[in-house]
């Protein structure tokens, strides 16, 4: 049988014992030392020259004197002498010269708390268990935060949270079900954002405000400002998709042409005003239209110039699928693609004024209005330098007009056929001038689509004849 207890080491009574008095009362002096412990201090090294019964100590480092080799144990003064007790993993005692509550772990003292405070913890569960990934947990039902006023109080509250570095994350994130649904913060940047998620994956950067101007962006669409006066938007090929597009400069400019067709799509009323996407220089991507703009009004692209504005790609290079509401132009730039691509790709209804442009080499239509009540017009002189598979194409409905301009052919352009009316298509190219030579066929008509010209079966460019058929008419 053993002769103390396992964890606190107090005296057991052992069968047969005389005088049991004296185990029963040592484990109550065992249990008065160490339970609800309290000593006066933690910090000396030499036995206190006088010391009340029942006082207590911590002993410190370097210990010598009575308390020699005792470093770290609990010193009890009883009946004219030391008691010590080495303490156990865990051993929580209060110190009054601190005023703390201090926990034995690991060998050592380690503060717990002051009076009033809890400091140290690794782990804090309120109503919950923390774990190792979330060490502080509350689950409550509500919770308040106040402003101490009076007492010491300034009746402020400002809540502070830090991250180390920019590319780190510092965010309040709110979930349902455990998924991430929406998280507003400085996420993996400085700019102060907020992000919505339908299922806790694919996040959506809903309001960005920059760090450095202040300026808020919407970067999934806004509420509309509603113009009062015609407003120009610049894009540079040193510009950037972040800025606002409000000046002609690389700080303030838009990089590509889709970010600023985009910005002007979603986040404005034009209320019938005119907007000018003005581009400069160099080599840009072409344009998707997947919204129209609010509000009558016009919407002009704007090149610095053939041959000093170029846009260029594999697919269709200005192309709409949605209904366009509002009047929209281009000119001054030179037209190029490749792969399948049109230059301009009219697939709904909606108009497109083209003017001062050169149409380059094109894989696929210079001009293709393919769609009922799609609508290409020449508001002005152009040229063609680069050959097609057809420079005007127009089928279901699709209408292109040329009427009146000069098309200047630079070089010898190849066509597959230089117009093409098919399925009730409709290309009106009256009154033009064309100066130059091109080679293939001059027009085909087929399927109710018609190709009227005012003039004889040669007034169109190409070296070999037209042809129609299927219903297809040619005047």
């Amino acid at each position: 049988m053993p002769e103390t207890t396992t964890l606190l080491g107090l005296p057991l009574v052992a069968p047969g014992q005389a005088q049991k008095h004296v185990p029963v009362n040592e484990a109550l002096g065992q249990l008065d030392r160490i339970v609800q412990c309290s000593v006066r201090s933690r910090s000396l090294a030499l036995p206190p020259q006088e010391a009340a019964e029942g006082d207590g100590y911590i002993v410190g480092v370097g210990a010598s004197g009575e308390w020699a080799g005792r470093d770290g144990a609990l010193a009890f003064w009883e009946n004219g002498g030391w008691r010590f007790v080495a303490p156990r993993e865990g051993w929580r005692c209060w110190v009054e010269a601190d005023a703390s509550m201090f926990v034995f772990s690991i060998g050592a003292w380690t503060t717990f708390g002051t009076s009033g405070e809890i400091g140290n913890l690794t782990r804090f569960g309120f109503g919950t268990v923390a774990d190792d990934n979330s060490p502080f947990v509350a689950k409550l039902n509500t919770a308040l935060w106040t402003a101490q006023d009076g007492e010491g109080g300034t009746g402020d509250l400002r809540f502070v949270m830090n991250k180390a570095a920019q590319g780190n994350v510092l965010s309040l994130l709110m979930q349902s079900g455990y998924g991430g649904r929406a998280e507003i913060g400085l996420v993996g940047e400085d700019d102060f954002v907020f992000k919505v998620s339908a299922e806790g994956e694919t996040w959506h950067e809903a309001i960005k405000i920059d760090r450095f101007t202040g300026r808020v962006r919407f970067p999934m669409g806004s509420v509309r400002e509603v113009l009062a006066s015609d407003r120009t938007f610049y894009v540079r090929t040193d510009g950037a998709d972040s800025n606002t597009g409000s000046g002609n400069t690389p700080a303030e400019a838009f990089q590509t042409l889709q970010r600023a067709y985009d910005f002007v799509a979603r986040g404005l009323d034009l209320a019938g005003y005119r907007v000018t996407i003005q581009m400069g220089a160099g080599t840009f991507a072409g344009l998707q239209i997947g919204a129209a703009t609010v509000g009558s009004g016009a919407v002009a692209i704007a090149g610095a110039g053939p041959g000093l504005t170029v846009l260029s790609g594999s697919g269709h290079l200005l192309a709409w699928d949605v209904p366009l509401t509002t009047g929209l132009s281009v000119l001054g730039a030179t037209l190029t693609t490749s792969g399948t691509g049109d230059c301009i790709h009219a697939g709904a209804s909606g108009r497109l004024d083209v003017s001062d442009v050169v149409f380059g080499a094109c894989a696929g239509r210079h001009i293709a209005a393919v769609a009922t009540g799609a609508e290409v017009r020449a508001a002005g002189n152009y040229a063609v330098s680069g050959g097609a598979v057809r420079h005007v194409h127009a089928e279901a409905g699709g209408l292109v007009a040329v009427t009146g301009r000069t098309v200047s052919l630079i070089g010898t352009p190849a066509f597959g056929a230089f117009a093409e009316a098919t399925m009730l298509g409709c290309l009106v190219l009256t009154g033009n001038s064309f100066s130059g030579p091109a080679s293939g066929q001059r027009y085909f008509a087929s399927g109710n689509g018609v190709v009227r010209t005012g003039g004889s079966a040669g007034s169109l460019p190409g070296n070999l004849a037209g042809t129609v058929a299927s219903g297809g008419q040619y005047l």
